[in-house]
Order: structure tokens, then C-alpha cells, then sequence
């Protein structure tokens, strides 16, 4: 019997135009009528997670920034830092790299130091609650994540710069097509979902998962129901238990339909 569910958001349960299903609402009424806890788990900050969901935000449980904060009721469950150490050789070796900006993800809000339309705009989409500063090493706030924006190929950037440099530091990882996030090597999205598992006395063979990448792996083994998307990459499939439907096609909801009987409350 699934008693919990977790997705990611981007290229999972969010279609391509940035939408979720219109379907969502009922299902997640449904779904919360039957008991089952609903798990948001994203490279998103906790803010714009929030906002996202809304009027549901209350009854589910958010694994923000990949992994480094676990919120539920507006209750801090768990979350994991970035050192200042790190976080300051970070800065130090990429603020002069051609076409890439950071974004220091903190507690209280992110933080980046330019005011660049095209990265404004991409930020929105991920963040609710940040400024722009002067000098990110002057900022006064528990880092979580950052987050390294390159509009060009972030793979070749990760393979032959960051995974390389600080690999054996922390956890680095591709999280879109533009983004790359580095934190702290003691956390990410199984270690949260096995978190809440634990609070809610919930086993993984009660738990359903989704992801589209190669970040959300960690939390699909925890997972007896691993769903991977149609659209994500071959090689991240053979991560998962099951293949779900593409983003565009509500993957999501459908796998969730097909497994879990809905009609009635338990």
C-alpha cells in the first residue's frame, strides 16, 4: 500500500511550459482524503515552493534546494550547510568565469550580485526571496546550496570544472539544463525523503517516487515505486523501477491514477 509520494518539480510533475496539470488539485485532494503524504522534492528554494503550491503548501512536505532543508507546516525538519570555507573558495574560483553567475542559496533568501534581466528572469522561476548584493562574501546567512547558472553547456562545465575541483569537497550536481548546484556532500534527496520517512514511520516499500535527472537518483532508491519520465535521459532510466509518461503527457498523475485507487477515501 503507498503511503507516501515524492516528486521533483522541474521536467517531472511541471510540464514544459512551466504549468502543472490542472488535474493536480482533485488528485491531491483525493490523495490526502486517503492519508497519503505528498512529498515536493526540488532544487528549488523552499520560498518558491511554497508559492507554487499554495493553498496545499500546509498539508505537504517540501525538500527544498536538493536536498539541504526539509520543511513541513512551516516547521524546519532537518537542513544541512554549506561551511564558509567552502562557500568562500567556490566564490573566489568562479566569480570571473566567462557567462557564469552564482547564486547563493541561504535560509532566509538567495543571493547574487548581478542585475541582469536574462538571469532575473531565470531566477524567478526558482526563487521567491532574494537580493542582489555587492559582494557575496560579505552575506550573512547559512548557505545551503549555490547554484552556477551557464547558458551554455553545463555538462562539459560540470565534467571538466566543477566535478573535477570540487568533487571530493561536496556534492555536485546537474539540476537543469542551465544550472549545476554544489552542497554539502552529507545531504541530498534520499537522505531528506529517508528523513521523512522516518518522522511519518512510512517504509520504502510504501513509497512512490518521480525524477527526470540524475539529482533526484539518491531519492528514487529509497523508493520501492522509482518512476523515472519519458523524457528524462536513457541513462537515468536504468535508475528507476518503472517508466512514467513524459512531463507534457502528466506522467505523474497518470502513474499515480494507475497505481493508487481513487475513487473512494480509505
Amino acid at each position: 500500500m503507498i503511503k507516501l509520494i515524492a516528486t521533483d518539480m522541474d521536467g517531472t510533475l511541471v510540464q514544459s511550459d512551466g504549468n502543472i496539470s490542472d488535474e493536480f488539485p482533485e488528485i491531491f485532494k483525493k490523495l490526502r482524503e486517503k492519508g497519503i503524504k505528498f512529498v515536493v522534492a526540488s532544487g528549488r528554494q523552499y520560498y518558491k515552493l511554497r508559492e507554487n503550491f499554495n493553498e496545499y503548501s500546509d498539508d505537504m512536505a517540501f525538500i527544498a534546494d536538493n536536498g539541504t532543508m526539509v520543511m513541513y507546516k512551516e516547521e524546519e525538519l532537518y537542513s544541512k550547510e554549506l561551511n564558509y570555507r567552502q562557500v568562500k573558495e567556490i566564490i573566489k574560483k568562479i566569480e570571473h568565469m566567462e557567462n557564469t553567475h552564482l547564486v547563493l542559496s541561504g535560509k532566509k533568501k538567495a543571493y547574487l550580485d548581478t542585475n541582469k534581466k536574462e538571469i532575473i528572469d531565470e531566477i524567478e522561476k526558482y526563487y521567491k526571496e532574494y537580493e542582489i548584493v555587492d559582494d557575496l562574501e560579505t552575506i550573512d546567512d547559512e548557505i545551503l546550496k549555490i547554484a552556477v547558472y551557464h547558458p551554455e553547456n553545463i555538462e562539459d562545465l560540470y565534467n571538466e570544472y566543477f566535478s573535477p575541483h570540487f568533487g571530493d569537497k561536496a556534492k555536485v550536481s546537474v539540476s537543469g539544463e542551465f544550472w549545476l548546484d554544489v552542497y554539502s556532500k552529507d545531504t541530498d534527496k534520499g537522505i531528506a525523503l529517508k528523513m521523512i520517512q522516518e518522522k511519518f514511520n512510512i517504509k520504502k516499500e510504501e513509497t512512490m517516487a518521480f525524477g527526470d535527472y540524475f539529482n533526484d537518483t539518491p531519492m528514487l532508491k529509497e523508493a520501492k515505486y522509482s518512476y523515472a519520465m519519458e523524457n528524462a535521459p536513457e541513462e537515468f532510466k536504468k535508475d528507476a523501477n518503472f517508466i512514467a509518461k513524459s512531463n507534457d503527457e502528466n506522467g505523474v498523475i497518470e502513474a499515480i491514477k494507475e497505481k493508487i485507487n481513487l475513487s473512494k477515501s480509505s
